[in-house]
């Protein structure tokens, strides 16, 4: 595959003396890479920490951003919440006229969020104090607050109540039985 004489050609070419000092120089020092000197690593540290908060802050903002909204004293979710048929509490469904359904909710907003109905009217009350803070179609809240929604019988099947904020947004149904006068609530 070689030529004899290439092979002897390559093998006669030696480095030069000063190449092999310095080559065996290198060797002898041992050098080690530079280690990274300490403010560096505080500063790594430091911003690790950041990243961390900062991630931190964003979980806890959106989580807190969630809205609630009870009925019955339980959370309204994805499973229907029959309402109480007498008005026992503030989570609670009454009929006061004949051609009204009064439904009582509750909510608990960290952030400022908006209630909006499809149907009726909602009035919103603090919960500690029992002052009307607004009434409408649409009402802000922020904090913990009592709503009263009242809608004709006639519209209540199928009314939404819709809740949100910067982060979220949920709606929630109701369904109403003429025939057993039984309303449920449940998330959309």
């Amino acid at each position: 595959m070689f030529n004899k004489e290439d092979v002897e050609k390559y093998q006669s070419i030696a480095p030069s003396e000063d190449l092999k000092k310095r080559v065996m120089a290198t060797y002898e020092q041992k050098i080690e890479p530079e280690k990274h000197s300490l403010v560096y690593k505080q500063i790594s540290l430091i911003a690790a920490c950041l990243v961390l908060v900062i991630v931190g802050a964003v979980f806890v903002r959106t989580e807190s951003a969630k809205v609630r909204l009870y009925a019955n004293g339980e959370k309204i979710a994805e499973e229907a919440i029959v309402l109480d048929e007498y008005g026992i509490g503030l989570a609670s469904e009454r009929s006061v006229l004949d051609e009204f359904v009064f439904i009582n909710l509750e909510t608990m907003a960290f952030l400022k969020s908006e209630i909006k109905v499809s149907q009726g009217e909602i009035s919103v009350f603090d919960k500690k104090t029992g002052v009307a803070l607004s009434s409408g179609e649409t009402c802000s809240v922020n904090g913990q607050v009592s709503i009263q929604w009242v809608v004709e019988k006639e519209k209540v099947n199928k009314a939404e109540i819709k809740i949100s904020n910067a982060f979220n947004e949920d709606v929630f149904e109701i369904e109403y039985n003429a025939k057993t006068e039984k309303k449920i609530i449940k998330k959309k």
